[in-house]
């Protein structure tokens, strides 16, 4: 029964995360919405709530913060079944040359870093039980100048953390979404 299952959404607070949300909580999970600002987590929670009461938690994350990460999997008291990283590529300024080193490095520490921190930190977890799910996804946005390179080297960070997986029933991967796509990649991809 999926009731016993916690999935965690990393960048909950986004249009993904919240239609993400709402197909896992209409299958009775435990979710966990993670990201960096707590105060809009919770105003999230209390609204998924409004429709009844729901297992939900919240969690401070900062996405290339090890520790955090760390804390997350420290405070997890039921089995993890997923996580379920929201990747957005809202980028204040469209050109890719204009962009600073701190814009950038904040762009790679969020998309890619937060990525291999979570599948270092968590992937002990799954093998424990030997299954999981890690899922990426990533929105469909071809005006960002960054896509096409964060979607090519997710890709990329995503095979190579494959090869260091030990179980079989370990699953990560990472899919292009759009709004209207999202119930039916969870279907397919997560409560199968």
């Amino acid at each position: 029964m999926l009731s016993q299952y916690t999935y965690i959404i990393c960048n909950a607070a986004t249009d993904t995360g919240k239609k993400v949300a709402d197909v896992l909580l209409a299958q009775n999970c435990h979710i966990i919405l993670a990201g960096p600002t707590y105060a809009v987590l919770s105003a999230m929670e209390k609204e998924l709530n409004e429709s009844g009461e729901h297992s939900i938690d919240v969690a401070l994350l900062e996405p290339d913060k090890e520790i955090d990460w760390q804390n997350l999997s420290d405070s997890l008291d039921s089995k993890l079944a997923g996580i379920i990283h929201i990747h957005e590529l809202d980028v204040e300024n469209p050109l890719f040359f204009d962009t600073s080193y701190e814009q950038f490095s904040s762009i790679i520490d969020d998309q890619l870093w937060g990525t291999y921190l979570s599948a270092k930190v968590i992937t002990p977890l799954f093998e424990e039980h030997q299954a999981g799910m890690m899922l990426h996804l990533i929105e469909a946005n071809n005006s960002s100048p960054y896509y096409s390179m964060i979607t090519k080297a997710l890709e990329a960070l995503i095979q190579t953390i494959q090869k260091e997986i030990h179980h079989d029933n370990i699953h990560i991967k990472y899919i292009e979404v759009t709004s209207d796509s999202i119930e039916n990649i969870m279907q397919t991809h997560v409560l199968k």
